[in-house]
């Protein structure tokens, strides 16, 4: 059985997943301090009975603006659909709560499945972040936006 609940940065800490693997658009100084802004901003965990899933939310840089991240967790491949589904509620929500007119997420350049959820989501590729990584990898800027004086 599936359940999402609010994220904790405990959820990360006791999950396998790498500390290096950090958002690189948010300029923290290291993986305890991001843990914290994403505690802090719309974020959810998604659990497969006791087991993390996967997190991610959206962190308001400015009004109209926000960072969209996720990270999974050991077996996030096994649990594609409901990720997907969650992923989506989360983003709708986000955009919808916090008025977002551009929600952006870089995501790396090698990764051709993140890439490919990231435009299911309704993100376009904007360029290439040449060097960009902490370890100088290159990183595809995508975004997805919404008009709200057409709504």
């Amino acid at each position: 059985m599936y359940r999402v609940t609010q994220f904790s940065p405990d959820h990360l800490r006791e999950a396998a997943v790498r500390g290096e693997d950090l958002n690189v658009m948010l300029g923290v100084p290291n993986w305890d301090a991001l843990l914290e802004v994403y505690a802090n901003h719309y974020s959810v965990t998604l659990w497969h009975e006791d087991q993390l899933v996967g997190c991610g939310g959206v962190v308001v840089l400015r009004p109209g603006v926000g960072e969209a991240w996720v990270m999974g967790g050991p077996e996030v491949h096994k649990h594609g659909r409901q990720v997907y589904k969650t992923c989506k509620r989360a983003l709708d929500a986000a955009e919808n709560i916090f008025r977002l007119r551009r929600m952006q997420a870089t995501v790396l350049a090698n990764q051709d499945k993140w890439i490919h959820f990231a435009q299911r989501m309704g993100f376009d590729i904007e360029g290439r972040l040449r060097k960009y990584g902490p370890d100088e990898q290159d990183y595809l800027m995508m975004a997805r936006l919404k008009a709200w004086d057409q709504q």
